[in-house]
């Protein structure tokens, strides 16, 4: 894992969700039918699927890397043994909607200058390549 690939990881989660909504917009079909027997009532029928075309298939390509990038990113944090290395990784990458500065997550987590952090998060992340 690299710095680079967690500091995409938001950036990575708003992209996934555009192309789901997108997905989903044309992704359900709904008609109204009749049956093919007597009394050839009228009824409603779902059919579910992408249309064949070269945007649709690209967003679902694209959906797959997306999601694949993110679960690999929650996994490395998940593995990560030291509890206030985890921590520090989840408040500056992953949580919330925008992303804290070094001398915030500094001061919660009890450093007096925003380097200490930024440098402790560098030194795990070099020694897990």
């Amino acid at each position: 894992m690299t710095i680079e690939e967690l500091e995409s990881y938001r950036a990575k989660r708003v992209e996934l969700k555009k192309i789901t909504e997108a997905l989903d917009e044309c992704e359900v079909v709904t008609a109204v039918q009749s049956a093919s027997e007597f009394p050839y009532s009228l009824h409603t029928v779902t059919q579910s699927g992408y249309p064949p075309d070269e945007d649709v298939t690209y967003l679902r390509e694209r959906k797959y890397e997306l999601k694949h990038d993110i679960e690999a990113v929650k996994a490395f944090v998940r593995a990560i043994p030291n509890e206030k290395h985890k921590s520090m990784i989840n408040v500056k990458y992953i949580e919330g909607r925008r992303e804290p500065s070094w001398l915030e997550i500094a001061f919660e987590f009890g450093y007096h200058e925003e380097s200490a952090p930024r440098k402790a998060i560098q030194r795990y992340i070099q020694k897990s390549d």
